[in-house]
């Protein structure tokens, strides 16, 4: 049979216990193909695509690019790669980061909306901050479905709580609940669920040409011109991308937010957040280590004063380094109240 549907799944912390748990002896498909993006260290090796096809009988792979989808499997995106979905088939790209991530849940989520519409099933599991809440947006305006893990079950609420903040969900539910679900969409007719699921839900079904333009755009995971910013996104936001330095566009869909530079780094306010109070952190550190390096370096200059019997210098040197130790010990308690 031919692909009927794809279920795409997005996790961070807290997502592979759930993750084993919706696979758990998961029976074989021959209409729906599963995606799965998981935050990941660049530099760590994935376990994920072992850990799931021990479990079930769905067999789980990190795919190539270019490769074709076939129904009956779990395609896992692999460590520092975006997971993308093509006319063609499935794209693999070592693309600009989002969400301060790589791979991250939004480009999926994205792209499998923008090629099947509405047979597309996203579902976001236990994990922090947000990312993949506009993702389900874009997924509810194409005619998809939206799929939360209940947040008080979730072991890191914060994603799926941000996500209902977001998206007008369709099901928000334990995991056993969620698994159910996807065991009846993934059998012989069960798509038939999506009709009764998207009639249920309260989000768009449609987008306007804004919308779809500026889809197409975050979608490209190109360099993008001036121009075309200007044109298809707005004007700049007046924010600076912490990874290239370069100015962010705003892009708006509904209650989702986007900053993205002309390089392709991709933000939500949450993350955004999240990279300037680390530039903050890092700032601190060097001033609070030149602070210091000032303190011995006076520290120093007193006692050759001392040497020389010259009184004067040596009180100069005195009273500047208890002048900068007060600034150092000032700066201690900053970081601390930025590290909270």
């Amino acid at each position: 049979m031919s692909l009927e549907l794809l279920v795409t799944i997005g996790a961070s912390a807290g997502g592979i216990t759930e993750l084993r748990k919706i696979f758990r002896e998961f029976p074989g498909t021959n209409t729906t193909a599963f995606f799965v993006v998981v935050h990941v260290s660049a530099s760590s090796e994935s376990l994920l695509p072992r850990i799931l096809s021990s479990i079930g009988d769905l067999p789980a792979e990190h795919p190539v690019d270019g490769q074709t989808i076939e129904p009956g499997r779990i395609y896992i995106a692999p460590p520092d790669h975006h997971l993308f979905i093509e006319e063609q088939g499935i794209m693999v790209s070592h693309g600009p980061r989002e969400n301060r991530q790589r791979p991250a849940i939004n480009p999926l989520f994205r792209s499998a909306a923008r090629v099947f519409k509405s047979k597309v099933v996203g579902v976001l599991l236990s994990g922090m901050l947000d990312d993949g809440a506009a993702g389900l947006v874009e997924i509810k305006a194409r005619g998809g479905i939206a799929i939360v893990q209940d947040p008080t079950e979730a072991a890191f609420p914060e994603m799926p709580k941000n996500a209902l903040a977001t998206a007008a969900v369709d099901v928000c539910a334990p995991i056993e609940e969620i698994r159910s679900l996807l065991l009846r969409l993934s059998a012989n007719g069960g798509t038939k669920l999506l009709k009764t699921l998207a009639h249920n839900g309260n989000g768009k079904t449609s987008m306007t040409a804004k919308q779809k333009s500026r889809a197409k755009l975050v979608d490209t995971n190109r360099v993008i011109s001036v121009k075309d910013m200007f044109k298809e996104v707005g004007p700049p936001s007046g924010f600076v991308c912490p990874e290239c330095k370069g100015p962010l566009w705003e892009n708006r869909n509904g209650n989702a937010f986007h900053y993205r530079c002309l390089v392709g780094h991709d933000f939500s306010p949450g993350s955004l957040g999240t990279a300037y109070g680390e530039e903050l952190e890092n700032a601190l550190w060097i001033a609070l280590r030149t602070l210091e390096e000032r303190v011995e370096l006076q520290r120093r200059l007193v006692n050759q004063a001392s040497l020389g019997k010259q009184k004067a210098p040596r009180d100069v040197f005195q009273q500047r380094a208890r002048q900068t130790t007060r600034h150092m010990n000032q700066l201690k308690k900053i970081l601390e109240e930025v590290r909270m």
